[in-house]
């Protein structure tokens, strides 16, 4: 990740400890628990600590599910999955099962916890003062804005430009379709982020496109998830070494038919959809793109492509005691998105073809053999 990323990752890391409270729930289950320790056989000890760690439990749940897939992905990038996830109650809770007798050694594994964590939280606090001193800024985002990014693993052009230039093209294809189909029309789209260690390009658009893209996103991972289950199946028949490859071959093509029928489905929900909005296109040139586009995600998804959807929805207008309500877009559904772009490894070779014809051509290739 790059300087300006990184000061964004660390940034929200300590908006969230700000609106959680993690490090003063831990102190609180310190002091509850110093209690009990001089104090065993009281009741009222035990039922103060056993609230205290409850209410723990209860904030780094809650600070959990206020994270997207991908940030919790950038934690652990930045080391912080030890502070900032349910290891933490986990290794209190062990280490109080572990000690029933001796509740002074779980405080003193307890108080390391504490003075690490408070140790990573400062260092993070001088991190993000030492990026801004010497010009680092974080992109941030307006009321209102959504933005988009695509992960494109470098083993997916092998560090060759053109190749690069030719994924980019496609995405720029794929992108393109899905604005015309919400819009009408296809939109300039704003370049707001460029990470270069595995290329990351953050692209600002309207919410409808964002929401459009990462649902067809999330519909490539649920049918690319069926043809690693059929992939599996070949891998462990060919090992067999009694099935020849035009044996082997059914397998191949019961993918295609797979993809094929999803694809077709898709372009009939996507389509059904663009024809309730006002400015939607539906013409059969669009279809014919709608093709283009899913099969080009999935074999992009295929191949170690991620993305992250960002937001920051609108703030509520209130005129006097009323809530002024606008034709405007539900950003729920971005929140939505987040929590199912859930990317697994890949295993084996790919299987589907990146299509090398451009939109407008009516053949496109979408399997191969290993």
């Amino acid at each position: 990740m790059n300087a300006s990323r990184l000061l964004l990752v660390i940034s929200e890391l300590s908006q969230t400890e700000k609106k959680f409270g993690i490090q003063n729930a831990l102190k609180q289950v310190h002091t509850n628990l110093h209690n009990l320790v001089q104090a065993p056989q009281q009741t009222d000890k035990q039922a103060e600590f056993s609230k205290s760690i409850n209410e723990l439990k209860v904030k780094i749940s809650s600070l959990n599910s206020s994270l997207s897939n991908s940030q919790l992905e950038l934690i652990e990038e930045v080391n912080g999955s030890d502070y900032f996830s349910t290891l933490i109650y986990d290794k209190i809770s062990q280490s109080v099962r572990d000690n029933p007798i001796t509740p002074s050694v779980a405080l003193d594994q307890l108080s390391e916890i504490i003075n690490k964590r408070e140790s990573y939280i400062e260092n993070l606090k001088k991190l993000v003062q030492g990026l801004r001193i010497v010009g680092i800024e974080e992109v941030s985002l307006e009321d209102g804005q959504a933005e988009i990014g695509f992960l494109i693993p470098r083993d997916m052009f092998d560090n060759n430009f053109n190749s690069l230039i030719n994924k980019l093209g496609l995405l720029d294809k794929v992108i393109g379709t899905f604005s015309e189909v919400v819009t009408g029309n296809r939109e300039d789209v704003e370049v707001r982020q460029i990470s270069t260690s595995d290329p990351i390009l953050f692209l600002g658009m309207r919410p409808e496109v964002i929401a459009m893209v990462g649902a067809s996103i999330t519909w490539a991972l649920h049918v690319w998830k069926k043809v690693e289950e059929i992939k599996k199946i070949r891998k462990e028949t060919k090992h067999l070494e009694v099935f020849e490859d035009k044996e082997l071959a059914m397998f191949d093509q019961k993918i295609k038919e797979i993809v094929d029928q999803q694809i077709k489905e898709k372009i009939k929900n996507l389509v059904s959809e663009a024809s309730e909005l006002k400015s939607g296109r539906t013409t059969p040139e669009v279809k014919t793109h709608l093709d283009f586009a899913l099969t080009t995600l999935l074999a992009l998804v295929e191949r170690g492509m991620k993305v992250e959807v960002r937001y920051i929805p609108l703030k509520s207008e209130v005129e006097g005691d009323v809530e002024i309500k606008e034709d405007v877009f539900d950003f729920s559904k971005l929140h939505d998105l987040q929590q199912d772009l859930i990317f697994p490894t890949r295993s084996g070779n790919p299987i589907l073809s990146l299509p090398d014809s451009t939109p407008d051509q009516k053949a496109t290739k979408r399997t191969k053999k290993d």
